[in-house]
């Protein structure tokens, strides 16, 4: 009955409306090339974009009781299960830097990675499912180290290496929705994760007491 209410609430209704509208703009960003075409002339766009968008969208959320109910009660297993998308790009990555479109570096610090991360998520949604807080506690932090590691990591080769080249498979989608959407919901997703995992309450959106 909670996990019912829950889905017909009014303030989760305009959460996940916000959350589609918001897919479907990051869409047409993506496939419009307006990223592509200024990113190798302009890398700093792409940080740019995954820091602004994710600082907004959590001042939104400090601001939105809707969004702090929905964060509140929402069950976490898809916001894990979106993880998966990690396993194709990371293995994209992988297949650009053997085939030396990618800096090697790069491919394989975020390709392993994220791979893993990804195909982790499965096991952990499930693990969420039975509320094994401290076995979801690990693959969040581990899913959140990759994922930091690879941003530094091209950071640091575009800037200091000066590798532009870098962010050349950035210019097509679906690389172009990484910043506009991917990488912030990612990053949102694992700090919501450990959110959660600090209260009491379930982490499938149903009461605490009913497992």
């Amino acid at each position: 009955m909670s996990t019912l209410s829950v889905a017909i609430d009014p303030r989760s209704r305009k959460v996940r409306l916000a959350l589609v509208a918001w897919l479907a703009g990051a869409l047409v960003v993506a496939v419009s090339e307006v990223i592509g075409r200024h990113v190798i002339r302009l890398p700093a766009i792409v940080p740019a974009l995954v820091i602004g968008i994710t600082t907004l969208a959590l001042l939104v959320h400090r601001r939105s009781e809707a969004f702090r109910h929905f964060t509140a009660t929402a069950d976490l297993r898809p916001a894990i299960l979106f993880h998966l998308v990690r396993v194709g790009y990371g293995a994209a990555f992988l297949a650009l830097g053997a085939a030396g479109e990618l800096h090697p570096t790069f491919a394989w610090n975020a390709g392993i990675g994220d791979v893993v991360a990804g195909a982790l998520a499965l096991p952990a949604a499930w693990l969420a499912g039975r509320g094994s807080r401290r076995l979801v506690f690990a693959w969040n932090a581990l899913a959140l180290f990759d994922i930091l590691l690879a941003l530094g990591t091209a950071q640091r080769l575009i800037w200091i290496d000066g590798e532009r080249t870098l962010f050349a498979p950035m210019q097509d989608f679906p690389f172009t929705l990484l910043p506009v959407l991917v990488l912030p919901w990612i990053l949102l997703g694992h700090l919501w994760i450990f959110a959660r995992l600090r209260r009491p309450a379930a982490l499938t959106g149903a009461p605490a007491g009913t497992r």
